[in-house]
C-alpha cells in the first residue's frame, strides 16, 4: 500500500484545516509581501513576472507612496516626525523621504514576513501561553515588540501603528492609545491579527468568539467601520473549518451585503 498516496487522499481533521489556516496565513502573507500595494498590474509584471513562491522584493517601487507618508503619525503627511525611526521600526526612516520611491517591505527576505504576519505570530503566543486571548498581556507584549529594535525587519508600519505610538508618547494611557484617523484604521489589514483568535475560539460560542476578535483588534486601533466585517470574517472562517464550500460561504456572505453574485469576479 501506497502510504502517502493513502494519507493523501484522507479528508483532513478540523485540527489539520487549524493548523492549515494559521500556516496558510505566514505563507501567504510571504508569497504576496513583494507585490503588496502594487495597483498597476503593468509594473507587476514587468518587476516579478509571475509569482510562483518566496521572492525577495525589488528595493525600488514605482509609484510607492512611502515616501508621503507621515513618519510622526496617520495617514499622508510630514517625514519631520520620528516615531517611524526613533520609537518603532527602528533606522528605517530615512527610506521613507520624500526624495525616495522605496517598497513598503524595502529589506524584507524572501518567504519573510511583514510587520502584520509578525503581530499574529505574537498574538499565537499569547493564546499558546494563557491558554486563551488576554488583551492586557497582548498589549504588553505588542508595545514591547514594536519598541524593541530587531524585533522585525519590515520597512513599513501602517497608520493604526503610528498614531497608536503617537498617543502613548505623548503620555496617553496604553488603553486609550488606539486611534482612528477616518480613513485608514478601519481596513482589510485590522483583520490580520483576528484569525489567531478566530482558530483558538472556533468551536466556542459565536457570541464570544466575535467579542474576542473585537477585543484583540480594539488593543491596536480604534475600529469602527470594519467591527462588523470582522465578525462577517470570523463566521466565514469557521464556517470552512467546519466543511462548508469557500465558495458557498463567501457568496453568503455577499448576500448579506447587498453585493450580488461573485461570479463575474472570478
Amino acid at each position: 500500500m501506497n502510504i502517502l498516496k493513502t494519507a493523501s487522499l484522507a479528508a483532513p481533521s478540523l485540527d489539520d484545516r487549524v493548523g492549515a489556516s494559521l500556516l496558510g496565513l505566514y505563507v501567504a502573507d510571504a508569497t504576496a509581501m513583494p507585490v503588496h500595494w502594487m495597483y498597476n498590474l503593468n509594473f507587476l509584471k514587468r518587476d516579478y513576472g509571475q509569482i510562483t513562491g518566496f521572492v525577495k522584493p525589488h528595493d525600488h517601487f514605482e509609484g510607492s507612496i512611502m515616501n508621503k507618508s507621515n513618519t510622526g503619525g496617520a495617514g499622508r503627511g510630514s517625514n519631520q516626525g520620528s516615531i517611524i525611526g526613533d520609537v518603532i521600526n527602528h533606522g528605517k526612516k530615512q527610506h521613507w523621504a520624500p526624495d525616495q520611491q522605496n517598497h513598503y517591505h524595502l529589506g524584507l527576505q524572501a518567504g519573510e514576513n511583514t510587520l502584520e504576519a509578525q503581530l499574529s505570530r505574537l498574538v499565537t503566543r499569547n493564546i499558546v501561553e494563557n491558554d486563551a486571548f488576554e488583551a492586557d498581556s497582548f498589549r504588553a507584549e505588542y508595545i514591547k515588540f514594536m519598541q524593541t529594535p530587531g524585533s522585525h525587519n519590515d520597512c513599513y508600519a501602517a497608520t493604526a501603528h503610528r498614531m497608536f505610538f503617537a498617543n502613548l508618547v505623548n503620555g496617553q494611557d496604553p488603553k486609550l492609545c488606539p486611534d482612528n484617523d477616518g480613513h485608514n484604521v478601519d481596513a482589510i489589514d485590522a483583520l490580520t491579527i483576528s484569525i489567531p483568535v478566530i482558530l483558538k475560539y472556533h468551536n466556542g460560542a459565536p457570541d464570544v468568539r466575535n467579542q474576542r476578535v473585537i477585543e484583540s483588534i480594539k488593543v491596536i486601533r480604534g475600529i469602527k467601520a470594519v467591527e462588523k466585517y470582522a465578525v462577517m470574517f470570523s463566521d466565514m472562517l469557521v464556517d470552512v473549518l467546519n466543511g462548508k464550500d469557500v465558495r458557498e460561504v463567501a457568496q453568503a456572505a455577499a448576500d448579506k451585503l447587498g453585493m450580488g453574485s461573485l461570479q463575474h469576479m472570478v
